[in-house]
């Protein structure tokens, strides 16, 4: 005997991956739901935890093409399996020691590692998949990360209701074990070989290290005006609904439940139905007009003339359902264009500054949305940026464009392993 085990097949890599990705999204659940008040119950004031975050998620953003081209160079998988383990490490150094310093770079650590795993994650459904099923793999994943993230808030929830800060650390902590995990899982259960050498070190891969094309450029910058409806959810949404008179705070919990729910429902279903440029230079655009019509709904019944409980609850409806369609709608639109820009090789490279859109929207959107938040007019700004992104993004679509599959040296089989 050999020693050799046979070699994963993609539909084998791709249920390995949507698994590790439910363990990372359950916890990341529960932390999104405590992060600020586990913060604050260390000390922090709200606007020191505003300045973190936002500072640490855009050094993440730059961190991803970095960390991007070291997977082209040295193995997605090992890369992948790093990255992830930063993220437990940056956790537990939030769980472990309270002092100032301790926890700015801990969070550093875990948001450049969160922010570096979107991107590596779309390279590793590029190099598992087949490029006609690689956006409908992406939704799947979308599906089950929503799943998993409503399971973590509502653990994160409980946690919250016993208002004690040993409640918050133990799910920080708890965050920490299932990313190791998933490292754990992605490393050992996800075999795709490192990239063998095709240049001498100082002339790296074509792709690797070139700047981004132009194409490439605009399509990253509107995203990350597009990814502004994760604040507008996150930070906009609940600034109006505790100023609005007359509206329940556990508004807030069902209008995030609302959203989870509705794009488990539709993701993939909208994802089935972009296969050509054309279709996806529609789910671009009209995913923006989707969000944008969302913004002016929510700003609008929230902040207008004083409606009666029954017009608002109708208004809010709507808002949030207008708001699920256009998410779905772009998602697919983002991921095919994504494929379609993808270089044939240094493709990590590519995903990981295209995903870094995520994280750049994560940083700026606080600033940007919360200081409209209490303006009945402050929709513009949002629906605005909405439109002028989506109408940039489906300009660079080219009308033959076809979707990248992972170059062969990112999918060979691993070699022997004693």
């Amino acid at each position: 005997m050999s020693g050799c085990r046979p070699a994963d097949d993609g539909r084998t890599r791709l249920r390995r991956l949507g698994q590790a990705h439910a363990l990372a999204q359950t916890g990341d659940g529960a932390f999104y739901v405590t992060s600020a008040a586990y913060l604050v119950g260390l000390g922090w004031s709200p606007v020191r935890v505003g300045i973190l975050l936002a500072l640490c998620w855009g050094a993440g953003a730059l961190l991803s093409r970095r960390v991007g081209r070291l997977a082209d160079r040295h193995g997605l998988v090992a890369t992948s399996a790093a990255t992830l383990g930063c993220c437990a490490a940056g956790l537990l150094g939030l769980a472990l020691d309270g002092e100032p310093a301790i926890v700015a770079g801990a969070f550093l650590v875990y948001a450049g590692g969160q922010s570096a795993w979107g991107g590596l994650r779309a390279a590793l459904v590029q190099a598992a998949a087949d490029p006609a099923a690689a956006v409908t793999e992406r939704a799947r994943l979308q599906s089950i990360g929503n799943g998993a993230v409503a399971v973590g808030a509502a653990v994160g929830g409980l946690a919250l209701g016993l208002g004690e800060i040993g409640a918050l650390r133990v799910v920080v902590a708890g965050d920490a074990l299932l990313y190791l995990v998933t490292s754990l899982l992605v490393a050992r259960g996800i075999r795709i070989s490192a990239p063998a050498p095709t240049a001498s070190a100082d002339r790296p891969v074509a792709g690797e290290s070139g700047r981004a094309t132009m194409p490439q450029l605009v399509a990253t910058v509107a995203a990350s005006a597009l990814y502004l409806y994760m604040p507008m959810l996150s930070v906009a949404l609940p600034l109006m609904i505790t100023n609005a008179s007359g509206v329940p705070r556990w508004t807030i919990s069902a209008c995030f439940l609302a959203n989870t729910l509705g794009v488990m429902a539709m993701q993939r279903r909208a994802a089935i139905r972009v296969a050509t440029a054309e279709r996806t230079r529609h789910a671009l655009l009209t995913g923006a007009a989707l969000l944008a019509t969302s913004s002016v709904l929510l700003w609008t019944t929230l902040l207008g003339h004083r409606l009666a409980p029954a017009l608002i609850a109708l208004g809010l409806g709507a808002g949030i359902v207008t708001q699920v369609l256009g998410e779905v709608r772009f998602a697919v639109g983002a991921w095919d264009l994504g494929y379609r820009l993808a270089p044939t090789s240094g493709a990590a490279a590519w995903q990981a500054t295209y995903g870094a859109a995520v994280p750049i929207a994560r940083s700026a959107g606080p600033a940007v949305l919360a200081p409209l938040a209490g303006f009945e007019l402050g929709w513009i700004v949002p629906a605005g940026l909405f439109l002028a992104g989506g109408i940039a993004m489906a300009t660079v679509v080219a009308p033959g464009s076809v979707r990248r599959p992972g170059s062969a040296r990112d999918v060979r089989p691993a070699g022997p392993r004693r």
